[in-house]
């Protein structure tokens, strides 16, 4: 790419090196947290929606909402950040996070009916 040369200087002329988190070899990172939280993506993105086989992946309240957040899973960071355990099982958290979500649709379905009902009162 031609750079004018007034410009030269403030323009960024370094190379990086870009990965595919999906097909990285995860155990040669040095830090434990970051093999964690590519072995949780690489699951994540294979994952079959069977919440028993993440039942495994165990990650810091921190290493999740980094996960979370990659995989673009929202309503998810909002449960997990209310944690209060250090230590968060993505399985257990899914599963809690699936039934308080069903408890709060259930409410609202039941609202929604006693509005109608009081309407036509």
């Amino acid at each position: 790419m031609y750079i004018p040369k007034v410009i030269n200087d403030k323009v960024n002329d370094w190379n990086g090196n870009i990965m595919d988190m999906k097909e990285m070899d995860y155990a040669k990172l040095r830090c434990t947290s970051n093999q964690k939280i590519v072995m949780a993506l690489q699951r994540f993105y294979a994952w079959d929606k069977d919440i028993d086989s993440i039942a495994d992946i165990l990650l810091s309240k921190e290493e999740s909402i980094v996960v979370l957040t990659i995989i673009r899973a929202k309503e998810l960071i909002g449960y997990i950040e209310k944690e209060e355990k250090e230590e968060i099982s993505m399985c257990t958290a899914m599963r809690e996070f699936r039934a308080e979500s069903q408890k709060i649709e259930k409410d609202r379905g039941i609202t929604k009916t006693l509005i109608k009902l009081l309407k036509n009162e």
